[in-house]
């Protein structure tokens, strides 16, 4: 039986899926994260899968590379993948729900928690010899949090922060009211209502054409000048320019941002780094060895499975684009 061929668009995927994929498949590292390196390194290898993380899998990465059958996201969102056009050419793109939740959770917390003790701000004074400078911390126990998705992620944080006494409160048109009551939580039912409601925001939805900049500048005209907004979710959920402008004015007193529009980022990219009520970090919400290795050993069994021909299960993507198309693989 001749072996599978799968390509790694980025280093970073632990080697605890390496060598899964290894006792089945020739694995090859793409030369870079542009969309040329890509196609040259499945062309030239034949691949039968892509083995993403945040790269741009594209309509030209479907159209230019036949051999193709399989691309595995590294983590649940999958807006980097043109969905549409791999189900027009055959391809099942497949996620790991709830593969890093622990993780994106724990950093949620993390950034919800710094923002509201000002730590950055106190850490600085220290370093730069002024102990006195110490700015004021806001407690949380007793204020409102407002979860936009209360997926496997949303859950946890609303376990989490209800821990330290917040009232916690979450929109997702998906959940119903008795799910969310059995989690301790409050559905609350439009997104205007939970934005002024809340001390503090936290988003955990998927980006698609629906959530693209669903929190603009009406959206942060509604929230209290004294509020928190975290987005450790996808960078496109949120206006950045908006942000900036809401920030840098004193109308909102901070964010934490763990995912932004254009990545890898850099400082050139977006004013928001500029602030001092801004604590950014650089996609690594679930970057943890234990966050990693889960959905490194996840994906690699899933590709090894679609391969196969086993189903894929719930981790298929675009199973609906694929069956609409009459291309869904038996």
């Amino acid at each position: 039986m001749s072996r599978f061929r799968v390509v790694f668009t980025n280093p970073t995927i632990l080697p605890e899926g390496v060598e899964i994929l290894k006792q089945e498949a020739d694995v090859f590292w793409s030369e870079g994260p542009d969309e040329a390196s890509i196609i040259r390194c499945v062309r030239e290898h034949k691949a039968q899968a892509i083995f993403t993380r945040v790269e741009l899998i594209t309509r030209t990465i479907f159209q230019s590379c036949p051999s193709l059958k399989v691309v595995q996201e590294h983590g649940i969102g999958c807006d980097n993948i043109d969905l549409s056009a791999a189900a027009e050419h055959g391809v099942m793109v497949l996620n790991i729900p709830g593969g890093t939740a622990v993780a994106v959770s724990e950093h949620t917390v993390m950034m919800i928690l710094a923002l509201a003790q000002s730590l950055l701000p106190q850490d600085r004074c220290v370093r730069d010899g002024k102990p006195g400078c110490v700015a004021t911390p806001v407690p949380l126990e007793g204020k409102r949090l407002f979860l936009i998705g209360f997926g496997n992620i949303g859950r946890k944080v609303a376990q989490k922060m209800a821990g330290i006494g917040m009232t916690v409160g979450a929109y997702d048109q998906y959940i119903t009211q008795d799910a969310m009551a059995a989690a301790g939580v409050t559905k609350i039912e439009s997104l205007e209502e939970g934005l002024r409601w809340a001390d503090v925001v936290s988003l955990h939805a998927p980006l698609n054409e629906e959530t693209k900049h669903m929190i603009g500048a009406p959206q942060l005209a509604w929230m209290k000048r004294s509020a928190l907004l975290v987005n450790c979710s996808r960078g496109g959920l949120v206006d950045e320019t908006a942000l900036y402008h809401v920030l840098r004015e004193g109308n909102l007193a901070g964010a934490g941002i763990d995912v932004f529009a254009r990545e890898p980022i850099v400082a050139e990219d977006t004013p928001l780094l500029s602030l001092p009520n801004v604590i950014a970090s650089p996609h690594c919400a679930g970057a943890s060895l234990e966050g990693r290795a889960r959905p490194a050993i996840l994906g690699a069994q899933g590709i090894l499975s679609a391969l196969r021909g086993e189903s894929p299960g719930a981790s298929l993507v675009n199973r609906a684009q694929l069956r609409a198309l009459g291309t869904l693989p038996v």
